[in-house]
């Protein structure tokens, strides 16, 4: 139930029921970046199958815009 109070907090007090697949996107980073819950909770909620896969999505989701570099900005 703590987790539901957190997601409407997290976006502003907004009713569940105007949110949709956009807001729950939104708040995942959240929950890994800032609300430091555990790998095995981020898999789950990621929808992650292996965790090797959250490691890594978690290792380059923490360098900001320097952990994967676009081939398109290559070309500038």
């Amino acid at each position: 139930m703590f987790w539901i109070k957190r997601f409407i907090r997290f976006h502003g007090r907004r009713h569940p029921e105007t949110m949709g697949t956009a807001e729950v996107e939104a708040y995942l980073p959240h929950l890994v970046l800032q609300a430091n819950v555990s790998v095995r909770t981020q898999r789950k909620l990621l929808g992650h199958s292996d965790i090797r896969t959250t490691e890594i999505y978690t290792h380059v989701v923490r360098k900001g815009g320097f952990g994967v570099r676009s081939p398109v900005d290559e070309a500038f």
